[in-house]
């Protein structure tokens, strides 16, 4: 297993034990908010609008059975 599928794993292990104390939008913003520095900290601000307009336009499915 790599070491990024480790990770993802561990930070979404992370989220749903959070799912005790807060609300799925408080992680989910939380986590977002964190993603969100680190790209405008590494990227160049047009790989960073770029990488902006991948995430508005990408599909997401939704986790089974629903958090709410």
């Amino acid at each position: 297993m790599s070491k990024i599928i480790k990770f993802y794993q561990a930070a979404f292990t992370t989220a749903l034990n959070a799912l005790t104390k807060f609300e799925p939008a408080e992680i989910a913003g939380t986590y977002v908010a964190i993603g969100m520095r680190l790209y405008k900290t590494t990227l160049s601000d047009e790989d960073y609008k770029k990488m902006i307009k991948v995430i508005v336009n990408t599909s997401v499915t939704p986790y089974k059975p629903t958090l709410h």
